[in-house]
């Protein structure tokens, strides 16, 4: 099933329990980011194997500094899943071929254009089994 998951990306420490995770930037600063969408409203997409493939849109909201500049994939030996960019830089979408069992993560590399610093966010995909 087709999916689009929304990356907020801050560039500031975000407070504990605000759903935002803190994280070091390529600049020595913390960011924060949280993602939205997806079947638990955090980023995490769930496909069954075998039920054809899913595109996952990936949209960094709010502010168009922040660009998508790669997408990598954990745990992905069938090579089930890639992506390709988009035009405005802020969008990406992700393919799934569902077509083998896996318990993926993915991992969306940011550009802050203004600060010229680089930001690793992931959340995780899973293909299970169709029962």
């Amino acid at each position: 099933m087709d999916a689009t998951v929304t990356l907020d990306v801050r560039n500031f420490r975000s407070a504990a329990g605000s759903g935002y995770t803190n994280i070091p930037a390529s600049n020595a600063r913390t960011y924060s980011y949280r993602f939205t969408g997806g079947p638990n409203n955090d980023g995490t997409i769930t496909e069954i194997t075998g039920t054809g493939q899913a595109l996952i849109t990936v949209h960094v909201q709010a502010d168009p500094r922040y660009h998508i500049t790669d997408i990598t994939f954990g745990s992905n030996g069938a090579n089930d899943l890639s992506w390709r960019s988009t035009f405005p830089p802020y969008l990406a979408v992700i393919t799934d071929t569902n077509t083998d069992n896996i318990d993926s993560e993915y991992s969306v590399v940011i550009l802050d254009t203004v600060a010229n610093a680089s930001v690793l966010c992931d959340p995780a995909i899973k293909n299970r089994p169709n029962k």
